[in-house]
């Protein structure tokens, strides 16, 4: 069934019906929460037209799609996505041996040109701001850029500005990474303006052999790409563990680690305390630490605490789960006697500037997994 705000609602039939349910009709707010609801309360709220209008923008058209025709479509978009990528590791077989080489793009300069030169009126001295997504592979950090970038912009914008290419959701390509290296983004709000924010889109930790590397081999070769030669060897697996964090830790205001496993807990905090040290201890004259805000992105849990007005429950469940890691793990409690700290939060804040977990509800799960508050 199609959404469409202009149907009556199916109870009183006077008023419009704004109101998606999940068993497909649509009610106007008084009858969906003071009547249907009451009479069938395991139906829970969906979004209105425009939240779902919103959300398949999002996702694309093509997202779940497997026949020829979409996978072609999908190979162009990757194809035109290599505007996008930063920088990247490139290896180079030569002889006997092979060079591990970091290659990278004039694609921040380039926005930063661009951005300067946005309008007349934008500012010819501005100060950018880079949040980066990091995290294992299929956390959805794409998708997630995706909604911010969506969000910030009118849909009459959509060809205006670059946006990561979603991730398939069926078939075995749904298996496999999608974003391969790093690629950056501008957040359309800002551009142009004093603080222009742009988005770094990482590829994921523990990953396959991304799907976009298969179409994305020209931007190595593009004009104004730089290429520095590393001694050691090295492997995709390597360079997304320990060099491109350490790249990203030093450029970063803010990191946003992806995860969607709420049961790893403890696992997480120790990767993100290792992700960190790689960029912490080999910094200098950095003159502030990044924030960090931990996506749980669609956990199959639900916790109303963590959507209330107390902005912090999540974070402190956070902390509260992972404290007794810093008896019990070698690595966190040779860090916190170096540092002279007891608590996770503390050791934390050696590294990050703050620290903040924000949940995402897992859509069609529970009350809350509803694109019903999309927009807010």
């Amino acid at each position: 069934m199609n959404m469409n705000d202009s149907l009556e609602c199916a109870l009183c039939e006077e008023r419009p019906g704004v109101v998606y349910c999940s068993c497909k009709e649509q009610f106007c707010e008084g009858c969906f929460s003071q009547k249907h609801l009451k009479r069938r309360p395991d139906h829970r709220r969906g979004g209105t037209s425009k939240t779902e209008s919103f959300w398949t923008r999002v996702v694309g058209r093509f997202s779940g799609k497997t026949g020829i025709a979409d996978i072609e479509y999908q190979a162009s978009e990757f194809r035109e996505d290599q505007r996008a990528k930063w920088f990247g590791l490139r290896i180079l077989d030569q002889g006997n041996h092979r060079v591990s080489t970091i290659v990278e793009t004039p694609r921040y300069r380039d926005l930063m040109d661009y951005s300067l030169h946005h309008n007349k009126n934008s500012p010819k001295t501005q100060f950018p701001s880079i949040t980066s997504f990091v995290g294992l592979t299929g956390a959805g950090k794409s998708l997630l850029i995706r909604t911010l970038l969506y969000h910030a912009r009118e849909p009459q914008e959509s060809d205006l500005f670059e946006a990561p290419i979603p991730g398939q959701t069926s078939g075995s390509s749904a298996m496999i990474s999608t974003t391969g290296e790093v690629n950056l983004y501008p957040e359309p709000s800002s551009f142009g303006t004093e603080t222009p924010i742009f988005f770094a889109d990482c590829e994921g930790l523990m990953g396959t052999e991304p799907v976009a590397a298969k179409h994305q081999n020209d931007w190595v070769t593009a004009a104004g790409t730089r290429k520095y030669e590393i001694r050691i060897t090295m492997d995709r697996r390597d360079a997304v563990k320990a060099l491109y964090p350490r790249l990203l830790y030093i450029f970063s205001d803010v990191i946003c680690y992806v995860t969607s496993d709420h049961k790893s807990w403890a696992d997480l905090a120790v990767r993100l305390m290792e992700w960190s040290k790689v960029g912490a201890q080999n910094t200098i004259n950095q003159c502030s630490l990044p924030a960090l805000i931990i996506i749980l992105n669609a956990p199959k849990i639900e916790n109303e605490n963590w959507i209330s007005g107390n902005y912090n429950a999540a974070t402190a469940d956070f902390f509260q789960a992972v404290d007794e890691e810093i008896r019990e793990n070698n690595m966190l409690r040779e860090l916190a006697r170096q540092h002279g700290v007891k608590t996770m939060s503390d050791l934390f804040a050696r590294s990050f500037s703050s620290v903040y977990l924000h949940y995402v509800p897992l859509m069609g799960l529970g009350r809350l997994g509803t694109s019903a508050e999309i927009y807010n």
